[in-house]
């Protein structure tokens, strides 16, 4: 991207958010003197939301201080937008720009660092943490901007759209330099303390940047400003998070939300929803790529296809999978094009618009394989999950980081696969050895299977949707930062190492206003038969906090007797263990009891109604209501 589009970028935003930062500058000098406390107005404190708006001597604080009161990051926003000229002190436009533009500059910064280290580095591990860290610098600055664009000229009113995009955005962007850090775990090498030290106001910038985005949505929420109050309605997720405001930018479900309108039929008994294939074809309620043969008529289906789909597409895309002319085929056998998945993502196009679909026969491609971010809407469709297997053995006791032991990353959006799998056959002795790792938003994996042994699925950041997948592991064997929706999927418990305990879930989740969540919808967690008979000595836990806002739920899922009754597992000491968020809703199984579970504060079963969990479901806001699930074609259940 040219210097000059991202200057244009920068004031596209700046301008957008004026109108934001004028509503507060009304609301500031129309209210002094006003609180609101639980809805109601109190004239006897100079806060609006916990916000000063005066200070020790019954002075405005001013612009900087009403915005920077809302960061994180107090003093830090207050040294950067000091910076401004004293003519733009009191000009909003100017103050959000320079904060952006000081986030874009340290990221560009840290970008240079990082080659300097690079080109200085001798020790392995760490000349391939630096690697990453360029890699990954250049998906942060790239999200930074996309949110610049994606905003554009406000149109108020799809602003809770957007803002949710935003937050998914500026999370990634967050999560992509703290990933940067944890390449240079076990290094000898000073580079990751140079590096650390480089990042620290870039990062605590990128964190600003989404609580203003959160905070400010809160404000106008309390206000219910009529031309922007959408109705919606959310729960607090923690103490720390309490509140029982209803506005435009809250993540539950909209409170008139037609009941006709769910995909998802009432709640099935345990005998019934033992059977994932009868439910999934009772819930399959849209056409399109992954449709097989569904009985509805063009005319019924014809409103859930993707826009792009002409009128020969959409009867294409009403067929059987079988019958979809893919764009490549590849083939061990030489009867396709290539004989490697890798050769075969040559052809897609970059930046591309439409589904470009990889068909790949049946057998075992042992390769490493990367979706870069210019490879965007690739579909790769196998012949079976247990058929179609795309391998490989890179493990962390081979000198690699985590990050880049994925034997299949993806990184462009809109990716989807069906009838295919991904392993990574290090085994337990290699330790984080990563099958699959995915960072691409909206990405979709129907009917795919997972294997590997400690860190299997690296649910990377972004919004991810899985459904009917088997996965399988031993540690933290589903990780990561993204809002990763998991439906009548199987959970299969490996047996690992001696004196080693299994953890199925970890996220990676490191502030409050991420809506990052790692969720388990009707799935199955089980022992792999190998396991089984050991399956009480060697303890099994439904997850643990990686970062220390980690957040797991886990409903109407089989829980079987292998999870230990405690639960959850700590990481380390008490980390996290007071600002994580934990749930399990109307789970049902020997696993599933609650009686002897862990009394962390983070752990909140129990203390918050079912409803509040729609704000994890695959209709949520964060989830843009489901859209890009429908028109998949793949089968989903919308909301509980």
């Amino acid at each position: 991207m040219s210097i000059q589009h991202k200057k244009n970028n920068l004031a596209m935003m700046s301008a957008s958010w004026m109108v934001l930062v004028f509503v507060i500058a009304a609301h500031v000098d129309a209210i002094r003197g006003v609180d609101i406390i639980g809805g109601v107005l109190n004239t006897t404190k100079n806060v609006i939301g916990g916000v000063p708006l005066f200070n020790a001597t019954n002075k405005p604080i001013g612009p900087i201080g009403a915005i920077c009161k809302l960061m994180k990051f107090e003093q830090v926003c207050i040294d950067t937008l000091n910076k401004a000229e004293p003519r733009h002190v009191n000009d909003p436009k100017e103050l959000i720009k320079i904060g952006f533009q000081s986030n874009l500059v340290q990221l560009h910064g840290s970008l240079s660092f990082s080659g300097g280290l690079l080109r200085r580095e001798r020790e392995p591990r760490a000349k391939l943490a630096l690697h990453n860290c360029q890699e990954l610098m250049d998906y942060a600055i790239d999200g930074i901007n996309r949110c610049f664009e994606h905003i554009g000229p406000l149109d108020i009113f799809k602003i809770c759209d957007a803002v949710k995009d935003l937050q998914v955005w500026l999370s990634a962007a967050l999560t992509y330099q703290d990933t940067c850090l944890d390449g240079f775990e076990s290094s000898t090498s000073n580079s990751g303390v140079s590096m650390k030290g480089s990042l620290k106001s870039t990062m605590e910038l990128t964190n600003n940047g989404l609580s203003m985005v959160s905070e400010l949505t809160k404000i106008l929420s309390i206000f219910k400003i009529p031309f922007l109050h959408h109705g919606e309605q959310t729960e607090s997720e923690s103490e720390s998070e309490a509140s029982t405001t209803q506005g435009l930018f809250t993540a539950g479900e909209p409170k008139s939300e037609p009941e006709s309108e769910s995909t998802s039929q009432e709640p099935k008994s345990e005998s019934e929803s033992t059977s994932q294939e009868s439910k999934s074809e009772s819930e399959s309620t849209s056409q399109g790529l992954f449709t097989a043969g569904d009985s509805k008529s063009e005319s019924e289906s014809k409103s859930t296809l993707p826009s792009w789909a002409t009128a020969g597409q959409r009867k294409l895309l009403q067929s059987n999978s079988d019958s979809i002319t893919p764009n490549v085929v590849v083939s061990l056998d030489g009867s396709g094009k290539y004989k490697s998945v890798g050769d075969a993502l040559q052809e897609v196009p970059m930046k591309n618009k439409k589904p470009f679909i990889i068909y790949v026969k049946e057998g075992v491609y042992n390769e490493w394989v990367n979706i870069t971010k210019q490879m965007t809407n690739v579909m790769l469709i196998g012949d079976g999950a247990t058929k179609t297997k795309i391998t490989n053995n890179k493990g962390f006791t081979d000198g690699i980081n985590t990050f880049s032991t994925a034997t299949f990353s993806v990184v462009g959006d809109g990716f989807m696969a069906k009838d295919i799998g991904f392993e990574n056959s290090a085994g337990a002795v290699k330790h984080q050895a990563v099958a699959l790792r995915v960072s691409a938003d909206m990405s979709i994996f129907y009917r795919v299977q997972i294997d590997g042994y400690q860190d299997t699925l690296y649910a990377h950041a972004n919004r991810q949707f899985y459904r009917e997948c088997t996965i399988t592991g031993t540690i933290d064997f589903i990780f990561g930062a993204a809002m990763a929706l998991f439906q009548n999927c199987k959970i299969i418990v490996r047996k690992p190492m001696e004196n080693q305990s299994n953890m199925v879930l970890a996220s990676g989740r490191k502030t409050k206003n991420d809506p990052a969540a790692l969720v388990l919808q009707n799935c199955t967690i089980t022992a792999d038969p190998l396991l089984f008979p050991e399956r009480f000595t060697l303890k099994s836990y439904l997850g643990r906090p990686w970062k220390e806002y980690a957040r797991h739920i886990i409903m109407d899922s089989q829980i079987d007797d292998l999870i230990d009754p405690a639960g959850w597992h700590e990481w380390m000491g008490d980390f996290g263990l007071n600002t994580c968020f934990f749930a399990e809703v109307n789970n049902r199984g020997p696993g599933a009891a609650l009686t002897k579970r862990v009394k962390w504060r983070g752990v909140k079963t129990g203390t918050l109604p079912p409803e509040h969990f729609k704000q994890f479901t695959a209709t949520s806001n964060v989830m843009k209501g489901g859209k890009f699930i429908m028109t998949s074609g793949v089968p989903y259940t919308a909301g509980m």
